[in-house]
């Protein structure tokens, strides 16, 4: 099964778990560039849980680690493969809006930018009920939004809810007999999550990945224009979103195109998350 686009990607992350999954499902695409930003705080010694690494040391990897400003490097790969590059951004939006402001080029060069995050509702995880990604930054989110107008999808916090893996996805993670699934299931915790009675495994980023992808995995999708918040010190980070085909005038609402993702294909993602996990 053909799943992977060939178009050459570069994802932006901070350091979690779920955004270690999220690598592994683009691991078999034109991967061509990861820069990390902070976001999630560092978990256990190794960032993951304290997990046991399951890989001997390879000499397959065509890319070794290179020093360097990450707005730089992402730059250099837009130039690379320019209308091409397909954006990955997995947390807080630092590195792209430092990037755009150093590379004015880059705009225009990035195809495309497949974000986590944004919010449709109060969250009370945050102290501004912002999604936690733009949270994090939200100068940045909305210097993003608006340089990459048009070319942006969203997957808000809501969108991941809406759409869980079934447990029963975890629950074959866990019984699976391969070193990249028990991996999986051990950062995850998806013995846990396979055995709730609640439904639904929420993994966001490696959901945002697979959006970027494959754009079949999204079934629905609206574009609306979009506003971050950065001027009320008590909602900075939060997103605003007026649907255009509202009577509200679109003039008198300050505001982005994006794509804001409503629903996915759960069954295509469980199928991807299969087929990451073969090894």
């Amino acid at each position: 099964m053909a799943i992977w686009s060939g178009d050459p990607i570069w994802i932006d992350c901070d350091a979690g778990s779920d955004d270690a999954v999220g690598i592994m499902l683009a691991a078999g695409a034109n991967l061509v560039g990861i820069s990390s930003v902070r976001g999630n705080t560092w978990s256990g010694q190794d960032g993951l849980n304290d997990q046991p690494a399951v890989f001997p040391p390879s000499d397959s990897i065509s890319s070794k680690p290179t020093t360097g400003i990450a707005s730089d490097k992402m730059s250099d790969a837009a130039q690379r493969h320019a209308g091409q590059l397909v954006l990955i951004a997995l947390g807080p939006l630092t590195n792209i809006a430092i990037a755009l402001q150093h590379h004015p080029d880059l705009a225009a060069n990035v195809k495309q930018l497949v974000i986590m995050g944004g919010n449709e509702a109060y969250n009370e995880w945050t102290s501004t009920g912002a999604e936690f990604n733009f949270y994090c930054d939200p100068d940045a989110a909305e210097e993003v939004i608006r340089k990459l107008a048009g070319k942006t999808t969203l997957l808000t916090w809501e969108c991941m809810q809406r759409n869980p893996l079934p447990q029963s996805l975890a629950r074959a993670l866990v019984q699976k007999d391969s070193n990249k699934a028990r991996f999986v299931s051990a950062i995850c915790d998806l013995e846990s999550v396979g055995s709730k009675q609640e439904e639904g495994w929420v993994p966001c980023d490696p959901l945002a990945v697979a959006a970027a992808l494959d754009s079949s995995i999204i079934t629905g999708a609206i574009d609306v224009l979009c506003r971050v918040e950065i001027k009320n010190p008590d909602k900075r980070g939060q997103t605003y979103f007026h649907n255009l085909a509202e009577e509200l005038k679109t003039s008198e609402f300050c505001g982005y195109m994006v794509s804001k993702v409503t629903k996915v294909d759960t069954n295509l993602f469980s199928a991807m998350m299969k087929v990451s996990t073969d090894d």
